[in-house]
């Protein structure tokens, strides 16, 4: 995966987790989401040189599957950790978080990953890096 891309594959790991209908066929009866697929709102290229933004990683989930989009800013830690129980207590909706390498002392800054399971007692998410 080129590091640009993890909007894309943040996106392509929930499409085909939801099986939303519309991927070719991968292999055999297998149909398969993958990053080069998803471009109906930015150029492959454009994400290759310069990453995607909050607003076109928004637009090109929401021409594949129902989108609902909360901007930190908007939205209290307490509604967020409501949202988290409610994807990960459920198996047809998904939340992929954008958030900041660099307060994690990582290299690069602005970041895309599913969230991929939600523990209460801690108080804890899982984040599935699809960084590689």
């Amino acid at each position: 995966m080129d590091p640009a891309y993890c909007g894309l594959s943040s996106l392509s790991i929930v499409l085909n987790a939801l099986q939303v209908k519309g991927a070719p066929v991968w292999k055999g009866p297998w149909r398969w989401w993958s990053d080069e697929l998803l471009n109906c709102c930015s150029p492959i290229e454009e994400v290759k040189k310069n990453g995607t933004t909050f607003s076109q990683f928004a637009c090109l989930a929401k021409c594949h599957c129902d989108v609902v989009v909360k901007r930190a800013d908007h939205v209290t830690k307490e509604e967020f950790i409501e949202d988290l129980k409610k994807v990960c207590s459920s198996s047809d909706i998904f939340m992929v978080i954008s958030f900041s390498r660099k307060t994690l002392q990582q290299t690069g800054d602005g970041h895309y990953s599913p969230i991929g399971a939600y523990n209460y007692e801690k108080n804890m998410a899982l984040v599935l890096d699809v960084a590689r």
